[in-house]
Formats: C-alpha cells, structure tokens, sequence
C-alpha cells in the first residue's frame, strides 16, 4: 500500500484514523499450529540432511575405492624388462644321396629385448628362415626329414626346441618344404614370473619353392611370449605403496567430510538444522 495509514470514514463518529497496516494484517497462527508446523520444518530439513549426507558419502566412497583399485592396478601391472636370444641352426642339405636334386634349410637366431605386462602376451620375431633348392629331378624322390635343435635363451636359462622338417620334390619343378610343429617352452624365472613362449603355428606352414631357386630370407618366425605372475605374492613397490595410500587417504578424508554435521554438500557449507 502506498500510504501507512488510511481514512475511512465512520458515522456518526465522524472523521477516525485506523492504521492499515492493522486492518490488511496476516492473522497469525495459532500456537498449536505454528509449532507443528515448525517440528514438520525441521524434520524435512534433517530428513534432506541425511538423504544428502548418504548420497555424499556414497558418491565419494565410490570414487575413492575407484581411485584405490586404478592405484594397485597401476603398480602391480608395471611392464618388466625381459631379454632374450635364439641360437640358429647350421645350413641343412637334403637329398645328398641323390646328386640330381637338392635343398637346404636354415635357420638363424637373434636377439631382442622385450618389455612384458604380466598376463598380456606380446608376439615378437625370434627366428628368421631360410631355405633354397637344386635342379629338378623328372623321377621325383620321396619326402626327407631331418632333425633341428634351436635355441632359447632367457635371462641366462637356455632351452631348445626339438622338432623335425620335411623337405620333398613335387611336380611341376617343384619343392615342397613341409609344415613343422615347434614345441612352447617354458622358463622359471624365480620372483619374475613364468615365461611361456609359444610358436606361432601361422609361419610354419608348408611352402612351395621353385626348382633352382637361391638360399634365400624365406620367411620370418614369430612366437608369442606371456610372463604370468609367480603365486606368492610380491611386496608392492615404494612408488605403489604411495598411490596406495594416498587411495586410502583419499577415502578416509571422504567419509569424514561426509560424517560432520551441519554440512551440506561437497564443498562443506553449513546448513542450519532444526
């Protein structure tokens, strides 16, 4: 209203000033029903308090255990550093007693060095191969096999695969070096792990050659190598024990801020609670 105060007039009283505040007040409650009124307040407001703190220290807890688990895995998970070298073969030649035809096989080691995730193979290159034939022969032979004996070594240990290779004389002038099956090996490596090496069977398949054809790089020899964790369990490192507690410092300081009372939120502002 404009005006404090309004004028009505009254007979036969004549001219009377009322206060119009007074007349267009609110009427007040009564006290029964302003109290329950306020105890519903209140309880909302602790009902909301508690939903929100619940919700806070749910969502923290979450990301703080998120936190420690991306922390353990990050340390556990480290690449390690693995080397290792194949000794080859000397040039194998079939068919020596049969002047007319020939062939040779070899193969040829080398060396790298690898850096292994536990429990996630990686394939890698660990032999090359190498094989070339004579003049044909129109009588054509049998099949020949001849045995190979390659070496592995890892970290100082050296085993072998043992394994057997055909060589044959086909039509059309033609050589066929059979499919060979190399065995996997496997190395104790003692708090390193188990070191499984697998052959890769694709690149030991047969192949054609034609007659005449020069000892040549025919193909390369991949394997798989996979170093499983040992059983016992390690001791974390000191740069994995600190994430690890930092996790754990983390989470701690999340239900904390998440306990006080009077605060609402994740940026801890006070609520007054009645």
């Amino acid at each position: 209203m404009a005006a404090r105060y309004a004028l009505v007039r009254i007979y036969p009283l004549g001219w009377a000033r009322f206060n119009a505040a007074w007349i267009f007040r609110r009427r007040p409650a009564d006290s029964s029903t302003r109290n329950a009124s306020t105890r519903t307040g209140a309880a909302c407001s602790r009902s909301a308090y508690k939903t929100n703190t619940r919700r806070f220290q749910m969502t923290h807890c979450q990301r703080a255990a998120a936190l420690l688990a991306f922390c353990l895995h990050a340390g556990l998970a480290q690449a390690l550093p693995i080397s290792f070298s194949t000794s080859g073969s000397p040039a194998h030649a079939y068919f020596q007693s049969v002047p007319a035809v020939s062939a040779t096989v070899q193969f040829v080691g080398l060396s790298a060095a690898l850096d292994l995730t536990p429990d996630v193979g990686q394939q890698t290159r660990f032999f090359t191969f190498f094989a070339g034939t004579g003049p044909a022969d129109p009588g054509m032979t049998g099949i020949e096999y001849q045995p190979y004996s390659v070496g592995l070594t890892v970290l100082g240990i050296t085993k072998y695969f043992e394994f057997d290779l055909g060589v044959q004389e086909i039509a059309n002038d033609q050589y066929q070096i059979h499919a060979f099956d190399m065995p996997s090996l496997s190395f104790d490596l003692g708090a390193t792990g188990t070191l499984t090496v697998t052959p890769n069977a694709f690149y030991t398949q047969a192949v054609q050659l034609p007659a005449n054809t020069p000892a040549y790089h025919l193909r390369d020899l991949y394997a798989t190598f996979l170093l499983t964790a040992p059983t016992v369990t390690p001791v974390p490192e000191p740069g994995s024990l600190a994430l690890a507690m930092l996790a754990v410092g983390a989470l701690s300081m999340s239900r904390w801020r998440g306990a006080q009372p009077g605060r609402d939120g994740w940026r801890g502002r006070l609520t007054k609670v009645k």
